[in-house]
Formats: C-alpha cells, sequence, structure tokens
C-alpha cells in the first residue's frame, strides 16, 4: 500500500523576490519538469510511496531555486565509495590513464604511502604530456614534505600553496581551501577524503586487496615490501591503536565535471596563481544519466550556494532526513532548518563522529544535539573512528555529498564543494552507507535519557566544551 506523504511546502508562502520563478532559466531547461517528475516516479517504485502533483511541483520549484546557485546538468555517472581504499585506487588509475589534464587540490596532504604513489603518478603524467597542477592548502598540508615538492617541481607539475602560513598574522589566515577535488581529464572525484595514512590498517599498501597490490607496488623490492608487512601484521600481539576516518567518495564523468574544473579555476584565483589553465569543454550528455549540480562556497566573494541550497533543502523536507558529518556545530541558519523539519514531524537520523580528531569535540556536540532530541530525531555515534564523511539526502530524492561540514568554518570561512544530485538510486545508495553505520557495532545511539544519567563532571565538561567551540567559531 502507499504511504501518503505530509507536505510543507514554504515556497508557496513566501512572496518575496527570491521566490519568484526564474522563467529564463526554465526556457533554457525545458527537460526539467519532466525529468523531475521521472524521478519522483523512480522514487515512488523504490520506497513504495505514492507521488503527488503538490508533490511534482514543489520539486519542480526547488529545483528551479537552487539553479540560481549552480548549473543543474542532466546525463552525468556517479559512482560512490565508501571507503578510502576504493576511492584511492579509482583515482590513481583514472590519474595514470590521463591524456591532457590533470587537476587536483586537497586540504591535508600527509607523508605516507598512499601520498607517495599520488606523487609518482602526478610526475609520470606530466612527462606523458599532461598539464599537472597541484593545489595544496598550506595550513592543512603544512606536512608535505619537500622532497616531494622538488621532484614534482623537477618534472614539470605546478605546485601551488594556497594561503601560505606565512599570512599568519593578516585577518585572512584563517580563510583555507578545504576542498577535495580531482580532475583527470574528463572524469572528476569529490567528496571527503584527503591524501593521509589515516585510514584502515596503516596504509593504501596494508588496506588494498591483494588482487589489488600490483596497481601500488610498481617495483619488486616494494612487493617484498608489502608482502613482508602484511606477514609482520597478521601476527603480530600488538596492533597501533590509529585513529582511523570513515570517508565518502565519488567519482562522476558527464557535463558536471565542467562545471567541477570552474571550481578548481576558481580555488587558482583566490590562491593568487598567475597562470590559470583554460576550461576544457563541456562533456557530452551520457545515455540515462543522473542529475547533477555542482555547487561551491566562497565567502570572500560573497557565494553561499552549499548554504543556501541546504538550508532550502532542509526546509522543505516532508518525511525523512539522513545526515552524516563531522564537526557538528551548525551556524544558527542551519540550525534553524534543522528545527523546522523536526518540528514539521520530519524523521531525522544523524550520524556525527564519536571519536574526533578535534579535542573536545565529541563531548562539545552531545551537549548541543540534546536541544534537539525528539521522538523523531536519533543521533548515532561512531565508535572506533572518526566520521569524515559529509552527506545528506533528504525525502529519497535529493542529496548532496562533498567537503562542507556542518560547522561554522565550512559555512563562513573555508572555500568548500559539494555535489548535489536529483536521483533517488543515489540517494538510495546514501541511505544505506548511512544505515550500514548506524545499525551495526560501528555506532552506538545517544538518547536523552543517556545524557541524564551522565554524571555531573562529565555534563559540565561538556558544556564547557561546547562554549569554547561556539566562541572559537563566533569569533576567529
Amino acid at each position: 500500500a502507499c504511504k501518503e506523504i505530509p507536505y510543507f511546502f514554504f515556497l508557496m508562502k513566501r512572496k518575496d523576490k527570491n521566490e519568484i520563478i526564474n522563467t529564463n532559466y526554465i526556457a533554457s531547461k525545458p527537460w526539467l519538469a519532466e525529468e523531475v517528475n521521472n524521478r519522483l516516479k523512480e522514487r515512488d517504485n523504490i520506497f513504495n510511496v505514492c507521488e503527488d502533483e503538490f508533490e511534482s511541483n514543489k520539486w519542480f520549484q526547488l529545483m528551479n531555486k537552487f539553479s540560481k546557485y549552480g548549473e543543474i546538468t542532466r546525463g552525468n555517472k556517479i559512482k560512490l565509495f565508501e571507503n578510502s581504499r576504493d576511492s584511492y585506487l579509482s583515482m590513481i588509475e583514472s590519474i595514470d590513464s590521463a591524456k591532457k589534464r590533470v587537476w587536483f587540490e586537497t586540504y591535508i596532504f600527509e607523508e605516507c604511502e598512499t601520498g607517495e604513489k599520488f606523487v609518482d603518478s602526478f610526475c609520470e603524467a606530466s612527462q606523458r604530456g599532461c598539464e599537472v597542477i597541484l593545489l595544496l592548502d598550506a595550513f592543512g598540508s603544512s606536512k608535505f614534505p619537500k622532497r616531494w615538492e622538488q621532484k614534482l617541481l623537477k618534472n614539470n607539475v605546478k605546485v601551488i600553496w594556497f594561503n601560505p602560513i606565512s599570512q599568519i598574522f593578516k585577518d585572512t589566515f584563517l580563510f583555507r581551501n578545504h576542498r577535495k577535488l580531482l580532475i583527470a581529464d574528463e572524469k572528476a572525484y569529490c567528496g571527503s577524503i584527503n591524501i593521509t595514512n589515516r585510514i584502515n590498517d596503516s596504509s593504501l599498501n596494508d588496506e588494498a586487496n591483494i588482487k589489488n597490490y600490483n596497481i601500488i607496488c610498481n617495483s619488486a623490492y616494494k612487493k617484498l615490501i608489502f608482502l613482508f608487512k602484511q606477514v609482520i601484521y597478521s601476527i603480530s600481539p600488538i596492533k597501533v591503536n590509529k585513529l582511523c576516518f570513515y570517508d565518502v567518495h565519488a567519482e562522476i564523468e558527464g557535463p558536471a565535471t565542467y562545471d567541477l574544473g570552474k571550481v578548481f579555476i576558481d580555488s587558482l584565483k583566490e590562491s593568487k596563481c598567475g597562470q590559470i589553465p583554460i576550461i576544457f569543454q563541456r562533456p557530452k550528455e551520457i545515455k540515462n544519466g543522473t542529475i547533477l549540480q555542482v555547487l561551491y562556497s566562497n565567502t570572500r566573494r560573497q557565494h553561499r550556494g552549499i548554504q543556501n541550497v541546504l538550508n532550502i533543502a532542509t526546509k522543505n523536507s516532508n518525511s525523512y532526513i539522513y545526515l552524516t558529518t563531522s564537526y557538528f556545530f551548525p551556524p544558527s541558519f542551519l540550525r534553524r532548518a534543522i528545527q523546522t523539519a523536526i518540528n514539521n514531524n520530519v524523521k531525522v537520523s544523524m550520524l556525527l563522529s564519536g571519536r574526533s580528531d578535534i579535542p573536545g569535540d565529541t563531548i562539545a556536540t552531545k551537549y548541543l544535539i540534546k536541544r534537539f532530541i525528539q521522538n523523531n530525531v536519533r543521533f548515532f555515534f561512531t565508535r572506533n573512528i572518526h566520521c569524515h564523511a559529509k552527506y545528506i539526502t533528504i525525502d529519497g530524492i535529493w542529496s548532496s555529498f562533498g567537503s562542507f561540514n556542518w560547522d561554522g568554518f565550512s559555512a563562513n570561512r573555508n572555500l568548500e564543494v559539494s555535489v548535489a544530485s536529483f536521483d533517488s538510486k543515489i540517494a538510495s545508495q546514501l541511505m544505506k552507507m548511512h544505515s550500514k553505520m548506524t545499525h551495526s557495532f560501528q555506532s552506538t545511539e545517544q538518547t536523552i535519557n543517556q545524557w541524564n544519567e551522565q554524571s555531573r563532571l562529565t555534563r559540565v565538561c561538556s558544556k564547557a566544551a561546547y562554549m569554547l567551540i561556539k566562541f572559537v567559531n563566533k569569533y576567529l
């Protein structure tokens, strides 16, 4: 039997100029209304709900409103990765097969075996004649080895540092590049993954399947080292208790890669790079592809596409929200958006970090969420890993993933990038990833009873951590 969906349609209630339908955009996208209807029908088949004309009209107007913050394209192909190993292997393979360009930007690029393989692939791509540009945040990638930079420069790879640490006494020092983006010819990668060894086990080699180690180890010596480490690790009674990250990344093909390329160029311009590459032509649509929209945030240029779309989509949710994020300390407008959804009886499930890499983050978050806990809201915290993924699905049809955290730094300072999809299959995949984490030993639920049962000292420490992070988010 079909389930009736309660509708809460804000756009029909407000009459300000921002709610006026963009008729020019509709004229340029005559396929949009039909695609919205088709995608909703697909969702109804997957989740066994009834489509309503009001629901279709709502999403058509929402998509039209979203269009002012980024190009909406159809005919895209997307592949989601929920572990670092598969993401790294796919990215390296794309770099190794690139013939024209390799554009790469990230916040953290650490000295590790994974990073060394990326550096080797960048150099080899440049030697093949590719345009290779590496854009690193100077603060996040402060551990990037000097010898790697020299090797890259020697192989004609452009290495650009975003906002050097020498600018520490300037008011723009906290303006960081938090984007994670790879463009390899006409294929793109976007999500939450940095280049680090903080994945399951100690490195990419340790995490890789035995079938894949030939891809990583390109010499007999490295293969022997790899096998030796596998044997030692398997028989050792001592395992290093290293903080590992849970990340989600995506491989994208189709017209949306052009828009991700433009985001990379935006990052280069903000880095004050003298030579800006020419953007490639928009790739052709892929048959039976998905609808994607590239969103970005550059607060220095007053562009807040991610923030605005998240705000609108969250407030206009009807049924349920699945949110996975790290550093959950939302600014006031996102707090109000979540509260609006909760007040309208939308079911909300959040997966947050129970073992953060930032001291005090988890206990501060647990203090914050007690104001949101109701019968229709559930909070889950990871047990032994740091939840670093950033994705959200709304009503089984709209999703977003990328580098954006629900905190003040992402909302007000950092360069960020996200990809939104209007596709029930993508939403279903992300919901399954979320549920796999929340309905397993990998996470634990936080309830209001558990909060009340904590010692007075624990509650005081939680409030103190909350006040400190609130101060940092507001004044730094």
